[in-house]
């Protein structure tokens, strides 16, 4: 079976409130990889924070054609207000995988 370019798609979790009031979720502004999506794989992913300050968890998950989850990786990460910053996961791609997509949420405190 050939292998497939690198295919990326973002999103963000649903809007979370916080005692009454609810901050902006960070978003994933990009998504990018090195090579195949095949073994051994560095993906980047840019997250953007318009809210408060807090804990924020990135998600990536990679999908076969079916639209079948074949993996989940997961970080959780410290934001300051307004920051923008890209993350780096080394992570072993499921020879199945046909594209992969990244999720940020947070946990404002």
């Amino acid at each position: 079976m050939e292998r497939r370019e690198f295919l990326a798609t973002t999103g963000a979790a649903a809007a979370v409130g916080l005692a009454g009031c609810s901050q902006p979720e960070p978003t994933v502004e990009d998504v990018t990889a090195e090579g195949q999506l095949v073994g051994p794989t560095e993906i980047t992913v840019e997250v953007q924070n318009s809210g408060a300050a807090g804990e924020a968890e990135i998600v990536i998950k990679t999908y076969d054609e079916q639209d079948t989850v074949l993996d989940e990786f997961s970080r959780q990460i410290a934001l300051q207000e307004g920051e923008r910053r890209e993350e780096t996961f080394t992570v072993e791609i499921n020879d199945e995988a046909e594209r992969v997509e990244a999720e940020a949420s947070s946990s404002f405190f």
